[in-house]
């Protein structure tokens, strides 16, 4: 199930994560691997300093996951982390 970005919904996203927008943090709901946890803190930090995690088969830069989480969709604008922290994903 390799996704684009704009095949990724809010519904999608609600069925497999929670989202705390007071933390920016996705906590796994469903486990669609193995390898897997459920209620298990998601997302890594990759080299530029975002957090990401796959979601429909492709890596995911989280703080886009969670406009489409809040919002429903993804912003045509630049979506940018206002205090200037990358791995800070609070809406």
């Amino acid at each position: 199930m390799n996704l684009k970005e704009e095949e990724i919904t809010q519904q999608l996203l609600k069925e497999l994560f929670y989202y705390n927008p007071i933390t920016g943090v996705f906590i796994r709901r469903k486990c669609t691997a193995n390898r897997h946890k459920l209620n298990e803190t998601v997302g890594t930090i990759n080299n530029q300093g975002y957090v990401v995690f796959s979601v429909g088969g492709k890596v995911r830069l989280a703080h886009r996951m969670a406009w489409i989480y809040m919002f429903g969709s993804i912003s045509k604008e630049t979506i940018d982390h206002i205090n200037g922290n990358r791995d800070d994903n609070r809406i």
